[in-house]
């Protein structure tokens, strides 16, 4: 959650910044928008949340107690502290009863944000609005018209996947509102049963690092193999 304020800076595949372990509480209400957006999208689909804070060695009681606060006064139904990372199987108790709790004192009001014989588009853009935060979907050309022609394949029941970055709930990093859905793609993936939209340039599975750790690894004469991670 301090990460996602913003105030530091974090490398893929470097260590983290030490300021990470120190006490922080205003990077913490800062990056709580995430945890909030969250917390909001789970109550859109009608189910009670559980927000079980992950603590770690370097985690104060100060920090503990404001991201409890914070994911209550968003409107989680119950907060719970694992402590899984030092004690292992006996410090997830707490979590799994606070859900086991909730789960027998609200009743199941699930329900999906578009109806199954909803349009491709109608289906993309209530899930680029409700749960992404977008504004405004905006579609490169040919866009519409390759759903428009799933639609005719009677492809039009299948639900929709997002393709987009996993930084954030935006097509870009951090968590804002107002946003545009830039949908650069789509494509049928008719054995799996959904059409896949791509948000922004990213690559799709399988993806790969700019360098592919293949790149550092080598084979002895010997046939030692040396530069893998394992």
């Amino acid at each position: 959650m301090k990460v996602h304020s913003g105030r530091f800076k974090v490398v893929s595949s470097k260590p983290l910044p030490v300021e990470l372990d120190e006490e922080n509480l205003p990077a913490l209400e800062q990056g709580a928008a995430n945890l909030k957006a969250h917390i909001d999208i789970v109550h859109r689909f009608g189910v009670p949340v559980v927000v079980c804070i992950n603590r770690f060695p370097s985690d104060t009681p100060a920090e503990i107690d404001l991201v409890g606060k914070i994911a209550l006064e968003a409107g989680a139904e119950a907060v719970a502290v694992s402590e899984s990372f030092p004690r292992g199987a006996d410090g997830g108790k707490a979590p799994a009863e606070a859900v086991r709790a909730v789960c027998r004192a609200t009743d199941n009001h699930f329900h999906p944000l578009y109806a199954p014989d909803a349009s491709l588009q109608d289906k993309i853009e209530a899930i680029a609005t409700q749960v992404y935060g977008a504004g405004e979907v905006r579609y490169e050309a040919g866009v519409r018209s390759r759903l428009k022609l799933y639609e005719r394949w009677g492809f039009r029941r299948i639900p929709v996947c997002f393709a987009k970055t996993q930084f954030s709930l935006s097509e870009s990093q951090g968590c804002s509102t107002g946003v545009y859905s830039a949908h650069h793609g789509c494509s049928a993936r008719v054995g799996a049963r959904f059409v896949r939209v791509l948000c922004g340039d990213i690559m799709t599975m399988p993806g790969l690092p700019a360098e592919p750790a293949a790149v550092k690894m080598d084979v002895a004469e010997s046939g030692q193999i040396t530069g893998a991670s394992w």
